[in-house]
């Protein structure tokens, strides 16, 4: 591998990390929980319906399951770093490679998001 394809690899690499970390301060910057807070706030996205799932539940049910929240909060962090990612992945100018890298890592947030949600059902079943 010569030098310039080693120092071009590189670049692209430091432009990802940069990426990245640009989009996990934006992540951390929205305040979701207020979302679910209020009646009618809750959007089409897979964290809220589970939260509108619980948000249905008895209250018994609810008091008994309530430690199991923090586990929807962190699918909710995957979750809007996933959507961060794939709206990255959208914006003009991009060339094909780095947006199929933008959608792959946007899909691996995805992933992250329903294996909590899966865990998050777990515990709300076992509580």
């Amino acid at each position: 591998m010569n030098a310039r394809l080693q120092c071009a690899r590189f670049v692209c690499y430091l432009e990802a990390i940069g990426l990245l970390v640009t989009l996990a301060d934006y992540a951390q910057a929205q305040c979701v929980s207020d979302l679910f807070s209020s009646p009618g706030g809750y959007d089409r996205f897979a964290v809220s319906g589970m939260h509108q799932w619980y948000d249905n539940h008895s209250t018994e049910a609810k008091d008994k399951s309530n430690h199991c929240l923090s586990i929807l909060h962190e699918a909710n962090t995957f979750q809007d770093m996933g959507l961060a990612l794939d709206a990255e992945a959208r914006r003009p100018g991009l060339d094909s490679r780095q947006a199929t890298a933008l959608r792959k890592q946007a899909n691996e947030q995805f992933w992250l998001r329903d294996k909590k949600i899966r865990a998050f059902m777990d515990c709300f079943n076992q509580a």
